[in-house]
């Protein structure tokens, strides 16, 4: 045998050798590949989420402005509605009184009812 079949020999066996190597390494691309993809859409999804999550940041800082705004109308009428019992209070009181004093007088002055 001479030389170059020699080396061809063995160039022969080293790609039957190599052969099982370069599939796997074809096979470990093509799952790198199909990694990536997967990240990508991870990365979408993210994303996506991330959106969502600003969206309800922002509804809920709303809410909260409403809900505050809501408390402070509460105070308010609250306000108004004790300020408005206090003067209906005042105003049966002195009507009360008003009646009490009419009979005090009648009692006093029993000549008022016979005129």
């Amino acid at each position: 045998m001479d030389s170059n079949e020699l080396l061809l020999a063995i160039s022969s066996m080293i790609d039957q050798k190599l052969e099982p190597i370069y599939s796997r390494l074809d096979q470990m691309d093509s799952r790198l590949d199909q990694m990536d993809s997967r990240l990508g859409h991870v990365e979408e999804r993210l994303d996506q989420m991330d959106s969502r999550l600003g969206h309800v940041e922002g509804r809920l800082d709303q809410m909260d402005s409403r809900l505050y705004n809501v408390e402070k109308q509460l105070v308010q009428t609250e306000g108004s509605l004790r300020a408005a019992l206090v003067e209906s209070e005042n105003l049966i009181l002195e009507e009360v009184s008003r009646v009490h004093n009419i009979l005090n007088a009648h009692r006093e002055n029993r000549s008022i009812h016979m005129a």
